[in-house]
């Protein structure tokens, strides 16, 4: 899929935080109100807030994806020790056959390895088939880790030993989770 991003003209680079990065960022946002069937929560978010947001950002490397010079893609790595996180991956839907997201994925990788990062965490997997499925053809495993709670208070108590501290989504048998999560996106898709 990189090389087929490569023979239809895709470029990646680093973006400092910049004006120029921002308004693009804001036009992949606002390109369609729906993405993986669901309402898009940053579709119509004003321009100023996306600056604000690319401007105030710590601790982080911004990769994009430009086809003929117009930013159609970009990744946010957010960076730690010996650790890299994905905060944000996002293209153009209209570039979908171009493969932008596994281009600007193989970049932040290929930067990784050359800052000899030793783990990178691509979100929680298990809770959406499609996006699984993606993480799954780009080398991504599933890496359990155990969470620990620790009440603080008598309502906190309470609330771990009815096991209310945790998700509803990480409650669910994962046959349930098909099944809800297409009436979610039913639900949640514009009318």
């Amino acid at each position: 899929m990189v090389r087929k991003a490569e023979k239809s003209g895709v470029t990646t680079a680093v973006v400092e935080p910049s004006e120029k990065l921002a308004e693009g960022i804001w036009r992949i946002y606002n390109e369609t109100p729906v993405r993986q069937g669901r309402r898009f929560p940053y579709y119509g978010i004003e321009l100023p807030t996306v600056k604000n947001a690319v401007m105030s950002s710590r601790n982080s490397t911004c990769f994009g994806a430009f086809l003929q010079n117009e930013l159609v893609g970009f990744i946010q790595l957010v960076n730690g020790d010996k650790i890299s996180i994905i905060s944000q991956i996002l293209s153009m839907q209209k570039f979908w056959d171009k493969a932008v997201t596994n281009a600007l994925l193989a970049k932040a990788i290929e930067d990784c390895a050359n800052r000899q990062v030793q783990w990178v965490m691509y979100g929680r997997m298990g809770n959406h088939p499609s996006l699984d499925s993606f993480k799954l053809n780009n080398g991504f495993t599933k890496f359990p880790i155990t969470r620990y709670y620790v009440p603080l208070t008598k309502k906190g108590r309470i609330a771990t030993i009815l096991k209310l501290h945790r998700d509803l989504k990480d409650v669910l048998p994962q046959r349930m989770k098909g099944v809800l999560l297409r009436v979610f996106n039913w639900v949640n898709r514009p009318k």
